[in-house]
């Protein structure tokens, strides 16, 4: 896994909050908890609201992508649950979408990169544990049965 600190914080922005009266921007980072995202919302571009914190754990990730063309960059977070992305500003469905300046592209490109290898890393270890917990423990999964060979069968006189 890349550690965490190693990452630079991402800027980004949520656009069309409170129905196009407000913007929301932010960084976004990699924790030890999850995908943190640090967020100030601007109401008419002058009234700045109290800067807020909302981690989303790795459990509740469903899915990361990083869409870019020649205009825009854009990264869709997917949570499992509405709950978890309820307080962030501009989330609809448990889908976010935050919007990427076009220099922060290979910041954008390595924080996807990094939750989608620390996600798959997480998911192969949940499958070998669950295998781990399947598997018969000790010798007796391995028992050997004895047949007896001819020689015994002739001296004991038991077929």
């Amino acid at each position: 896994m890349i550690p965490a600190d190693a990452l630079l914080p991402l800027p980004y922005s949520v656009a069309r909050v409170h129905a196009g009266f407000s913007e929301a921007s932010g960084l976004a980072r990699m924790s030890h908890a999850g995908l943190t995202l640090e967020y100030q919302v601007r109401l008419l571009g002058f009234f700045r609201f109290a800067i807020r914190e909302v981690t989303v754990p790795f459990d509740e990730i469903a899915a990361i992508t990083l869409k870019k063309n020649l205009l825009h960059t854009r990264i869709v977070l997917q949570t499992r649950s509405l709950r978890t992305l309820a307080a962030m500003p501009g989330s609809k469905t448990g889908q976010l979408v935050l919007r990427v300046a076009r220099r922060d592209r290979e910041t954008a490109a390595l924080l996807v990169s990094a939750l989608r290898l620390h996600l798959s890393e997480l998911a192969v270890n949940r499958l070998a544990n669950h295998q781990a917990e399947e598997l018969p423990a000790g010798p007796a999964s391995t028992e050997i049965i004895h047949q007896p060979d001819e020689a015994s069968i002739h001296k004991t006189g038991h077929q």
